[in-house]
This record gives C-alpha cells, sequence and structure tokens, in this order.
C-alpha cells in the first residue's frame, strides 16, 4: 500500500499521527501540501511532480475550514484520473455542509435536535423558536454552514440573540443553521469501515461551552451503548463515508446526532484512549487494499 495525504501542513497533530502510523507499518507515503500543488490540462503536480495513480495508492484527505474548498476541487480532479481516496469528494463535501448533512440525516430517520437552516435568501422568524424551552446559559447553537473544530460555531440564551447572530452571518453572505440545545453528556465516535475504533466523551473548559478539543474540552473514555454505535454506523453509511468521526448527545437513555466529521482530529481520541488509532485505520485499508 502506497499513502498520500492531502493537507495544508504536515504539522497538524493530527497528520503527524497518521505519518507515524504509516512509518510504523512500513507504508510509502507523503504528504502533499496544497500551496505546492499545480495543475495543468487535467494533470496534477505536487512540488513540478506529477501525481500519477497506481493499484496500491490511497488518498487520505485532510482537510479544515480554510482548505475545505481548494482542497476538494484537488480531490475532484485526483478522482477524474482514477486515483482511489479514503473519503470521496462528494462525501466530504456533503457531511462537512452543516445544513445538506442535516437534511441527509432527517432524511434517513437519524435522531438529531430541532434545526432551521437560514440564508442570505431565508430568514428564520421569531415565532419559529419562540416555543423552545429556554435554557440558561445555552438554548440554541448558532454555526456556519462550513466550519470545523468549533470554529464557525456560537450560542445564545434566547431566541433574540440566535437571531441576532443569525442576521450577523446572513449580512455577510452567510448561511447556517440554529440548532436547539440539548443536554447530555458530548461524546465522539470514530468509525471506520463498520468499525467503532473507540469513543471518548467530551467535556467542556470552564467558561466555555463548546466541547470540542480544540476549544480547551478534556475528553475521558467511554463505552458507547449498542443503540449509540449502531447510530453512528448508520449516519456513517448514510454520508457514504468510510473514516468519520461521529458527535452525538447521551440524551435521556438516548442520543441524538450533531454531525459526522469527515476529517476528524486522531490526536486527541488517540492520547484519551492511549492507542494510536491511525494505526488501526491504515491497518485495515492496507489488509484490504
Amino acid at each position: 500500500m502506497k499513502l498520500k495525504i492531502l493537507a495544508s501542513t504536515a504539522q497538524a497533530e493530527s497528520t503527524l499521527l497518521i505519518q507515524k502510523a504509516a512509518q510504523s507499518l512500513g507504508i510509502d507515503f507523503e504528504v502533499l501540501l496544497l500551496d505546492h500543488i499545480q495543475t495543468s490540462a487535467g494533470a496534477i503536480f505536487h512540488q513540478n511532480v506529477e501525481l500519477v495513480g497506481s493499484p496500491d495508492l490511497m488518498i487520505w484527505l485532510r482537510l479544515g475550514t480554510l482548505s475545505r474548498r481548494r482542497g476538494l476541487e484537488i480531490a475532484r480532479l485526483m478522482q477524474m484520473r482514477g486515483l482511489r481516496l479514503i473519503n470521496s469528494a462528494e462525501a466530504v463535501e456533503l457531511a462537512s455542509d452543516k445544513i445538506e448533512s442535516y437534511e441527509r440525516l432527517h432524511k434517513i430517520g437519524a435522531p438529531v435536535p430541532r434545526t432551521w437552516p437560514f440564508s442570505p435568501e431565508i430568514r428564520i422568524r421569531a415565532s419559529e423558536l419562540h416555543h423552545v424551552k429556554p435554557r440558561s446559559p445555552v438554548s440554541f447553537w448558532i454555526k456556519t454552514r462550513i466550519g470545523s473544530q468549533g470554529i464557525g460555531v456560537s450560542w445564545a440564551a434566547d431566541a433574540t440573540h440566535a437571531l441576532a447572530q443569525m442576521d450577523l452571518i446572513r449580512v455577510s453572505e452567510g448561511s447556517g443553521v440554529i440548532q436547539e440545545h440539548v443536554p447530555g453528556e458530548d461524546l465522539r465516535l470514530l468509525v471506520c469501515e463498520g468499525r467503532i475504533l473507540g469513543a471518548m466523551k467530551r467535556t467542556a473548559a470552564a467558561g466555555e461551552f463548546r466541547a470540542n478539543l480544540h476549544q480547551g474540552a478534556k475528553a475521558e473514555p467511554t463505552e458507547p451503548t449498542p443503540a449509540e454505535a449502531a447510530l453512528a454506523l448508520r449516519t456513517t453509511h448514510a454520508m457514504n463515508l468510510r473514516v468519520a468521526g461521529v458527535d452525538m448527545i447521551r440524551h435521556e437513555n438516548s442520543a441524538v446526532v450533531l454531525e459526522v466529521n469527515p476529517s476528524p482530529g486522531l490526536a486527541g481520541i488517540s492520547a484519551c484512549l492511549g492507542k494510536n488509532l491511525a494505526v488501526e485505520i491504515l491497518t485495515n485499508f492496507k489488509t484490504n487494499s
């Protein structure tokens, strides 16, 4: 097996973890830096060397919020040239779009928080939110259409403030969603090819409400219930992803899905569980490639 990692930097924690895992497994790997990629007449060049596919080559997309658009352009071109991606460009685009992914989850009947999409053309009316029972200090989450690691996410104590934050996004030609806050335990389940590799419970830092590790949250191992595991597998399959991080809230003996992340962080959950989960992911693809 050969591996190429498409990323904006080789120094991100999860990308470093993947490189370490590939080295330990004897996998020939290279990080393709977006800033060093050029295209010409349909061909793709990295540092002036043409990228050519082979039966044993796989591409792992590691795209963040700011690198997503450029990364997906390159990923689509890779697919047109017959290169194999672990997660397809179409699946990554769907899962990283909070409006489209919510609609897909709703379509398959997955339990999700009550969600109201908005855009420059669509404004949520106050009457749509005022029936939500206020919760202190968070009643609503306001999320930009594209965002990860807690970037593009804010919260509001009431409908008035939620709508004001929505309008700040809309006047900048932005789109997104308002979601009702669901209290409970914040979980991240890591999925690979129909298997749960591990799960952690995240607790937001003092003074912070976002439970993202990049925002200072603390993590501890947890054992998902059979229902939670089945829900993670079902939603990952619905997004056509082979590797994903499923975020959910454990609430009143059930769970609701917040999102399915197509480029999940690996460093935090690996440290939490005491093992390099990138090794397990690459072992799976090395064995089955």
